[in-house]
């Protein structure tokens, strides 16, 4: 059986809950309280509750640790206590009471103790608690003590102010029960190790009820685990046995005989094994074990035998992975010579190969190396030495070829060669009659040189080959001053007596006039034949300068020379800058940085539009004084003047003025002091304008009210319009009614008469502050005086409270139905629904579904570890279904005779004529030999034979085997 009280406080027996109360005083509060419990009796702290010292509408957040060390050596030291509960309560009630259930029990043994340190971590909110006499119990029972310790105000460090004696009031709730001992399960797999162990009534995290385990830290190992195969030979299931010598393992593989010793095992003889047995390999796929040479890792080769030396079923040229085979060559063209392109590999020769690979051409059988070579179009190697036509010294059929050595196309006659084709440097012809040069040859232009050379093979040279180019054109010299007529020509390859090559006389009569002579200027005759008359080459030219500006005044840096004076030119030099003709010695001097009248100054005092400066001490732009006159801004000048204070930087004409501080900075005599133009002064100037910077703030104006602004100058909150000292809800106040004085947050307020004074509305008609209503007035609170009940809240079973207020038996935790004993009911399992008086009963589930005390179980009439076929059930006295004669669920339905133990699914068959394994064949396998396939190996390899008796009934070693194979399963079925 599992009750609740099991499920709910772990393990042993326990009593229901049990209380220890301090009454509420209200007298005196603290963030948290500590203390010390003692006890008389084992028991099982499982929650505190205690009193608010008042009313907190936002909860607070609380902690509770404990600690077996003495208070006063622990008040600050926080890892001296272990935290074992936290949460957040709803909003609470002045002396309302709170409720901090623990994460887990805490075990107070008999003539034990406890201290605890009970807190509101929200430094808000106060526990209430009473002074007392340290040592001194402030409340007792049979079981428990409660002993006042310290008041403590919260602090994460421990160090927050403390005070003695205080003890807290509130109710201790308790379990008394039995402690067990508990062992360390750092594996978490359910079983523990003797060591440090722990007694407790609930199973601690990291503990288990046995200390069985043999390697506590793998959970993969323990008494409940499977026996597995594994290279390091762990014992799983710690009964020290591992793997070979535990019967139980599984995983076992199948290990072939290895008789010649390749590591590969024959399929005809095998065991099977956790480990590698001696003799034995790990497959069975050798197809000889009796040569070492062939096995599935042997190399396929070609031999006369056609041995499958891989074990792939192939052999030689049937087996694409067969070494040793031999090249063959095509024979295509049936010459007896093969293609050395064309192969193919095989052990033995193919049709149409051959082993010789000589053939150059093997669609030719004519071309083998026994051909004959001889010239032709497509340079064939008829007799494949790898030579061809000319390269050949056996070739016939050679034609005569001359030397082209200048490469003219034309052949020297005195230098021939004989070849199947021209060799480089070689034609047909022989016609060159100089094969020293390319431009000598039958059909070149014959042309003017100075050697008279007979370029076209014609016989003659120059002038006497009336074919010759490139003559010259030669002019008259009448007047002999070397320059020709141009006039006046005729062509040959040499000059004609009294020519010249040169054709630039303007005048052939005058030996004064040709392009050698000088030009003279006023003779009107172009003397040097340029074209031009009295030009600025004339040896008697005179300078001229530019006038850019055209103000008469010209460039000494830009002139030129001419018999007359150009356009915009004259005979001055003095302007200083051409480009203005506003500059030059008879200008104006004006501020402008030049130089106006070339006197070689610039922008002097006296200059025509000089500027006039004034001082400006303070930098501020504006200056002082009467101001001197120049072309430019002397150091410490400005161009206006005015200023008021040319000491102030700050004070200028049109300045920014600064109220209050008795500067004119703006120069117009006076200061400000009346910024929002008002009528009112500020205070700075003697004035009482609150805010000189809104025209509608003064004192006495109206008040504009939570527009944040003090209009009347009263200094009183704006958002407070009634009054009352709290501001508007509207307006981040906690006045929820601005119009009432007697309405604000935490105002006197009667609950259930419908006018919310406190601003609170949810608290109205829920009186304790649960957030639920109370049932009197609407709501569902069943409870509207006590905080912790309330719909859905959690219900601590047993003690009499329907803290959920659903009205149903606070004694049937399961909601089936039925009440403990203790309710008045007969619900032997209150944690599982499915557990009552009036249940069914199902077979082997481990409880007592309808409370009668024992178990329903399947029949297993003799034994043999399987059930009947039909689910034939039987009642049983206990919950283990592990008594003569019952069946377990997990037990196979597979027996044929339950009236006989050596009858059952995957028996051993005996010679009995009873159908013993229950397959429906009777005595099969009893045949002394088994079947042989072709190869004359056993297709069943195992021990024969397997029945070998005839008198129908077990007897000797296979009878007591048989017999002692049946008491092992039955014992591994219960878990012995």
């Amino acid at each position: 059986m599992t009750p609740i009280s099991l499920l709910l406080f772990g393990l042993g027996s326990q009593a229901l809950a049990s209380t220890l109360s301090l009454a509420s005083t209200n007298v005196n509060g603290q963030n948290g309280v500590m203390f010390d419990l003692t006890a008389t009796n084992t028991v099982e702290i499982t929650n505190f509750q205690g009193y608010t010292r008042a009313a907190y509408s936002s909860g607070c957040d609380y902690s509770v640790y404990t600690t077996t060390s003495t208070l006063a050596n622990v008040l600050t030291t926080p890892s001296a206590w272990s935290l074992v509960g936290s949460g957040t309560t709803g909003a609470l009630a002045a002396s309302g009471t709170f409720d901090t259930p623990l994460s887990s029990p805490v075990t107070i043994p008999a003539g034990g103790r406890a201290a605890f340190y009970v807190t509101f971590t929200t430094t808000s909110c106060n526990l209430q608690y009473r002074t007392g006499t340290m040592g001194t119990a402030a409340a007792s029972n049979s079981d428990l003590a409660w002993l006042p310790g310290y008041g403590r105000a919260w602090n994460t460090s421990f160090t927050g102010v403390t005070f003695s004696s205080r003890a807290m009031e509130g109710v201790i709730t308790y379990r008394p029960c039995t402690a067990t001992t508990w062992y360390p399960d750092a594996d978490a797999d359910g079983y523990g190790t003797a060591g440090t162990t722990q007694s407790a009534c609930s199973q601690p995290s990291g503990y288990a009820s046995t200390s069985t385990d043999c390697d506590d830290s793998n959970a993969a190992i323990s008494p409940g685990d499977q026996e597995l195969c594994d290279a390091g030979n762990v014992d799983e299931d710690c009964d020290g046995n591992a793997d070979n010598n535990d019967s139980s393992a599984v995983g076992q593989s199948v290990w072939g005989l290895d008789s010649d010793g390749d590591s590969y095992g024959s399929a005809a003889s095998y065991t099977q094994a956790c480990d590698q047995p001696s003799g034995y390999a790990g497959n069975l796929t050798d197809c000889n074990d009796s040569s070492s040479s062939v096995n599935p890792a042997a190399q396929e080769l070609c031999d006369a035998g056609n041995i499958d030396e891989d074990c792939d079923g192939s052999a030689d040229d049937g087996d694409s992975s067969v070494s040793g085979q031999s090249t063959w060559y095509a024979d295509g063209d049936g010459d007896g010579f093969g293609n050395a392109t064309r192969t193919r590999t095989a052990c033995d020769q193919p049709t149409s190969y051959v082993r010789s690979a000589t053939d150059c051409d093997d669609t030719l059988a004519s071309v083998n190396p026994r051909g004959q070579e001889v010239c032709d179009a497509g340079n064939t190697d008829e007799d494949c030495d790898g030579s061809a036509d000319d390269a050949d010294r056996s070739t016939t059929g050679q034609s005569n070829w001359y030397d082209d050595a200048d490469g003219d196309g034309y052949g020297d006659p005195a230098s021939v060669t004989s070849s199947c084709e021209a060799p480089r440097g070689t034609l047909a012809d022989n016609t060159d009659c100089n094969d020293a040069n390319a431009s000598i040859h039958p059909g070149a232009t014959e042309v003017c040189d100075s050697q008279n050379t007979d370029e076209d093979c014609d016989g003659a040279a120059d002038d006497d080959d009336s074919r010759a180019a490139g003559q010259s054109t030669w002019y008259d010299d009448f007047d002999g001053d070397g320059y020709g007529d141009p006039g006046s020509s005729s062509n040959a390859c040499d000059a004609p007596t009294g020519t010249v090559a040169d054709s630039g006389d303007c005048d052939d009569s005058d030996n004064a006039v040709n392009p050698g002579s000088e030009e003279l200027c006023a003779d009107s005759t172009d003397n040097n034949c340029d074209g031009l008359t009295d030009d600025p080459t004339a040896i008697d030219v005179s300078t001229w300068y530019l006038d850019g500006d055209g103000d008469s005044y010209g460039d000494a840096t830009s002139s030129t020379r001419a018999c007359t004076a150009p356009s915009s030119f004259v005979a001055d030099n003095t302007d200083c800058d051409d480009d203005l003709n506003t500059t030059s010695p008879g200008a104006t001097e004006v501020c402008d940085s030049v130089d106006n009248n070339c006197d070689g100054s610039v922008d002097e005092s006296s200059a025509s539009n000089a500027g006039t400066w004034y001082t400006d001490a303070d930098g501020d732009g504006y200056g002082s004084g009467a101001g001197t006159p120049s072309c430019t801004q002397p150091t410490g000048t400005v161009a206006v003047g005015g200023d008021c204070l040319d000491a102030d930087v700050d004070s200028y004409p049109g300045a920014t003025e600064l109220p209050y501080d008795g500067v004119d900075q703006d120069c117009d005599g006076a200061d400000l002091c009346d910024v929002d133009e008002d009528g009112y002064d500020a205070p700075d100037c003697g004035g009482n304008d609150c805010d000189d910077e809104d025209a509608l703030s003064y004192v006495g104006a109206p008040e504009s009210w939570y527009d944040g602004v003090d209009q009347g100058c009263d200094g009183g909150s704006d958002y407070d319009a009634d009054g009352d000292g709290y501001d508007s809800a509207s307006y981040g106040g906690d006045d929820c009614d601005d119009a009432r004085n007697d309405v604000f947050l935490g105002a006197p307020d009667d609950p259930y008469d419908g006018d919310i004074q406190d601003c609170i509305a949810a608290d109205e008609y829920d009186a304790d502050g649960d957030g639920f209503d109370s049932a009197a007035w609407g709501g569902e609170d069943c409870d509207d005086a006590s905080s912790a009940i309330y719909p859905g809240a959690v219900d601590t079973w047993y003690d009499g409270v329907d803290s959920d207020c659903d009205g149903r038996s606070d004694y049937d935790a399961d909601q089936d139905g039925y009440a403990t004993p203790e309710g008045g009911g007969e619900d032997c399992d209150d944690g599982n629904a499915d557990v009552n008086p009036d249940a069914t009963e199902q077979p082997d589930d481990g409880l007592d579904g309808n409370c009668d005390g024992g178990e329903l179980c399947y029949v297993d009439a003799d034994g043999d570890g399987q059930r009947e076929p039909d689910g034939t059930t039987l009642a049983s006295e206990d919950l283990d279904c592990e008594d003569t004669g019952e069946g377990r669920a997990d037990d196979a339905s597979t027996d044929c005779d339950d009236t006989v133990a050596t009858t059952y699914a995957g028996a051993t068959e005996l010679c009995d004529d009873v159908d013993n394994s229950c397959d429906g064949t009777v005595d099969e396998g009893c045949d002394v030999d088994s079947p042989v396939d072709d190869s004359g190996v056993d297709s069943v390899p195992k021990d024969e034979p397997t029945c070998g008796c005839s008198t129908g009934a077990p007897e000797g070693a296979l009878g007591l085997l048989l017999l002692g194979g049946l008491a092992l399963r039955r014992r591994a079925r219960q878990g012995v």
